[in-house]
């Protein structure tokens, strides 16, 4: 063989190629195969061809080496003849076609899988061209085409399809040609009943025609839808509880749920109700209806809403709240149960929302479309009413929590302010300002129940109720005199149409104004009624009369409070006026400044315009003015009256209270008469002044308006009735026996100076030396600053300062001649029996420092009792200065009167031993100046 035979059998050059060789020599490491059968040596087709003498064409042979490897090999065999024709060998020629076998098998099993494709493919394969025409159709999936195979080859798009479908995909037909790219595209086709969906690749094949490649998506589509639907679903519920979860409104969170299904799921025609268990209704919270174009039609479609549907069963709507289920509704119009709200509505869902199983309302969506709700649309509103139902229960629950703070928290504040104040006026005007701000409007009043008159009266109003000019409101008459008789709150939609309201009212109260009229009482006692007024359009809300109501319930605490916090100021100040009374009865014995006092507390606890005292004259039966207030002429001043003229005069013979407010009985008597006009005086009260069964006049009460006397009045006034006749007595009784005393005093002194002139006449030398001194006495007493009592007491002393010589014999006392010490001893024992003498008499005892220590000297060598320096009583140490002054400068028995200068310098020098040297120097400068 040649070289390449040896390469291609992996053998060196020249060696023995035959495998027919002998052992040893033939080569082992290769074999034969054909047709992937291995060949014996004596069938090779060279062996075959040398020893047959036969040609032998289009031979291929597999050479598996021991390694693994192939070769393939290709080639004809020619036999060799010898001369005699016998075949005596063979020539081969082989080609090496392993790399071309390869790639056949390739291409076969590439082939293999093409058709294993085509087998399992499901897509439509076509092929057409720029004009449209179908050219080929690949036996795919013939079930996926518009028409069997043979109706479409060689026709054109447009006679297949519609005119604007089969456009669009001729231009996707030439936009591929024209740019030689892939084009994705999207349709759907009737195939059969059904309308699939196919994605379709669009490929060039070459510059005229191109592969279509369909795939039917139709499940596909669905899935995204779903899918999408089942996003758009978990979008909406996140966002519903993102935004539900920020909000703690009921009303606000009713609005966004709508929102939210007209945002995600374009469904316009929705409502939203929540369920008030306390009234048993559906509460309309929010809506949604298109076309509505500015507020008065909306409320007016809000009207109707509500209208529609109030309780539960009321509509679907009420009846899917009523029985907890869902009413999926594809045509409501055949429905007996549907609440026409809108005549465009075909079909309906109807969600109740239920948190713990409790059914808090109920979610209404409609459509103008019929069957326009799929099962997967009642499974979505089923979880977000779920949703939506533990949102509202929150937000409800958070609302009544927050409105109940804020009650309370104006609660506190109104009863912070209540506390503080101690004026109806201001506290009225309190409460209701912070009830107009509660109810959102400006408008409002409080009237009160009038005990006198027994009719309503407004106290406090704001906005157009301050010019509503009958303030009094009778009651059983009206709305207000109705609530306060009746004890029940009354909502008015309209004051100026309501039945109730009366004439004379209604003309004054501007149209289109309802409101709310709550009763004002406590402990059971009506006090009055507060009105609120709002625009007719407007609902007052419950919450918002629970507040009002709350307020009037602390309004009318208050007023009860206030009540008796003045009714106990005033029975403190009554209390208190009567202890004053008291106080100057018994601290005061003059009868007018007792009277005044009296007077001004009759006018400021018992609230009269005037008051008067007459005091009886029993010598002439008459009643005259003592005493008067609050009087605006002199009139009152002149008054004198007869027992038996006037109801003063039978008052006071009658011995009871007696009250005039006509003024043709006040003419009756001519002095009262004129009073009575001159004042302007309305009503009186004349109160017999009456002491231990003995009436001393009449206390007179004035009033210039009407007056009803509250409980108590009546009482009050006769208690200062009482402590005026008491009074009265009193000074009387004191005035008698001021009489008595000084008619006794002057006796007593009477008494004493007569004494004291017995004992003159008694002693001829010392005659008139008693009253010298005392007159001197007194003057030296004042000088010293001692009071009139104080002198008083020391004038009596010194009348009586010898009283003790009435114990002294004649033979002593008027002996001419000096005394012997016994004669002494006997008179310098007159001091004592002095005190002797006077103490007995009580009368006397703050006078017996003067007959009793007169001889006491400053250096206690005095008598009788020794006593020294201040201990020595000062009305003594006064009158020894001024009892030596006279002894020495009068005539004696047994000597004459000193000279004055002598006696002078005597005292002078006798200060501060005998004499209390500042008495001495007083009594020295009195005598300079010649007092003394």
């Amino acid at each position: 063989g040649n070289h390449t035979l040896y390469e291609m059998l992996h053998l060196p050059l020249h060696s023995n190629v035959s495998l027919t060789a002998p052992e040893g020599v033939r080569p082992t490491h290769f074999k034969i195969y054909v047709d992937g059968v291995e060949q014996p040596p004596s069938e090779l087709p060279l062996q075959v061809s040398a020893a047959t003498g036969v040609e032998i064409y289009d031979v291929e042979e597999d050479y598996v080496f021991n390694d693994g490897t192939v070769n393939h090999v290709f080639g004809n065999v020619v036999p060799l003849f010898d001369e005699k024709g016998q075949p005596r060998g063979a020539v081969a020629a082989f080609v090496d076609i392993t790399e071309r076998k390869r790639a056949e098998e390739a291409l076969a099993a590439s082939e293999a899988e093409l058709r294993a494709v085509f087998a399992s493919m499901q897509d439509v394969v076509l092929v057409i061209d720029r004009q449209g025409r179908y050219l080929k159709i690949a036996p795919t999936n013939p079930a996926l085409l518009v028409r069997p195979p043979e109706e479409l080859l060689g026709k054109m798009l447009d006679e297949i399809f519609p005119p604007e479908q089969a456009d669009s995909f001729i231009k996707a037909v030439e936009q591929v040609l024209d740019t030689q790219q892939t084009l994705q595209i999207e349709y759907q086709l009737l195939i059969g009943r059904e309308l699939l969906w196919f994605e379709t690749f669009i490929s060039p094949m070459d510059a005229a025609s191109t592969l279509w490649v369909a795939r039917d998506v139709t499940e596909r589509k669905k899935a995204e839808k779903d899918l999408r639907l089942h996003l758009t679903e978990l979008e909406m519920l996140y966002e519903s509880g993102l935004a539900l979860g920020q909000l703690m409104n009921p009303t606000e969170t009713a609005q966004k749920i709508l929102d939210l299904i007209e945002e995600k799921l374009t469904w316009n025609y929705t409502t939203l109700r929540l369920y008030n268990p306390q009234d048993d209704t559906l509460e309309l919270l929010a809506f949604h209806q298109p076309g509505l174009r500015n507020e008065e039609e909306r409320r007016a479609a809000e009207k109707i809403f509500k209208a529609m549907v109030v309780r539960p069963g009321d509509g679907l709507t009420g009846w899917a709240f009523l029985h907890g289920q869902t009413i999926r509704s594809e045509d409501v119009t055949g429905d007996p149960r549907y609440a026409n709200t809108s005549p465009s509505v075909r079909s309906g869902l109807y969600v109740p929302m239920i948190a713990r199983k409790r059914k808090i309302g109920v979610i209404g969506i409609e459509s103008e479309k019929f069957n326009d709700f799929s099962e997967a649309d009642e499974r979505l509103m089923t979880t977000l009413a779920t949703q939506a139902a533990f949102a509202l229960e929150n937000a409800h629950l958070f609302a009544e929590i927050r409105q109940r703070v804020e009650e309370l928290e104006t609660l506190y504040l109104v009863s912070t302010a209540l506390r503080a104040i101690s004026k109806q006026d201001e506290m009225l005007a309190i409460v209701l300002d912070q009830a107009l701000v509660s109810l959102h409007t400006n408008h409002g009043a409080i009237a009160l129940w009038d005990e006198a008159t027994g009719d309503l009266h407004i106290f406090t109003a704001r906005g157009w109720f301050c010019d509503i000019e009958e303030s009094s409101l009778k009651l059983g008459e009206d709305i207000f005199g109705k609530v306060f008789v009746d004890k029940e709150t009354y909502i008015s939609p309209d004051f100026s149409s309501d039945p109730l309201l009366g004439d004379s009212i209604r003309r004054q109260i501007p149209f289109g104004w309802g409101g709310a009229c709550i009763p004002i009482y406590s402990a059971g006692q009506m006090l009055g009624v507060l009105v609120v007024a709002v625009p007719g359009e407007w609902e007052i809300a419950k919450d918002e009369i629970r507040q009002a109501k709350t307020l009037a319930e602390m309004t009318g605490t208050a007023l009860h409070r206030m009540r008796l916090h003045e009714e106990t100021v005033h029975r403190l100040e009554q209390l208190q006026a009567l202890h004053a009374v008291d106080q100057a009865i018994t601290s005061n014995f003059d009868l007018g400044p007792i009277l005044d006092a009296v007077l001004h507390h009759t006018i400021t606890q018992l609230r009269v315009d005037a008051a008067a005292v007459l005091l009886l004259q029993p010598e002439l039966q008459t009643l005259e003015y003592i005493a008067g207030k609050g009087f605006l002429t002199g009139i009152i001043k002149t008054a004198k009256i007869r027992l038996d003229d006037g109801f003063v005069g039978q008052a006071m013979l009658e011995q009871r209270i007696i009250r005039l407010s006509n003024s043709i009985e006040a003419q009756k008597n001519r002095e009262f008469g004129a009073l009575w006009a001159g004042e302007g005086f309305n009503n009186c009260y004349g109160v017999p002044l009456i002491s231990k069964g003995e009436v001393k006049g009449v206390l007179e009460v004035f009033h210039r308006v009407p007056f009803t006397p509250e409980p108590g009045w009546m009482d009050y006034l006769e208690t200062l009735a009482k402590q005026t006749a008491i009074a009265i007595d009193n000074t009387q009784l004191f005035d008698g026996l001021q009489r008595a005393n000084q008619e006794l005093a002057l006796a007593y002194d009477a008494t004493i100076e007569g004494w004291s002139r017995a004992l003159d006449l008694r002693d001829q030398e010392t005659e008139n030396h008693t009253q010298r001194v005392t007159r001197a006495t007194e003057i030296v007493a004042e000088a010293l600053g001692l009071s009139l009592a104080e002198r008083v007491h020391m004038r009596r002393g010194a009348l009586l300062h010898d009283i003790g010589k009435m114990g002294v014999p004649d033979n002593i006392l008027l002996k001419p001649g000096p005394l012997d010490p016994a004669e002494r001893a006997i008179i310098e024992r007159h001091p004592q029996l002095a005190y002797e003498m006077l103490f007995p008499i009580t009368y006397l005892h703050p006078a017996l420092e003067i007959p009793y220590c007169h001889h006491e000297k400053w250096d206690g060598s005095g008598y009788p009792q020794g006593l020294k320096g201040e201990g020595i009583p000062l009305p003594a140490r006064i009158f020894a200065i001024i009892d030596i002054w006279d002894a020495l400068t009068s005539d004696r028995t047994y000597r004459k009167a000193w000279p004055k200068e002598r006696t002078i310098e005597y005292i002078r020098g006798q200060s501060g031993s005998r004499f209390d040297p500042r008495v001495v120097d007083i009594f020295l400068g009195l005598l300079d100046e010649g007092r003394v």
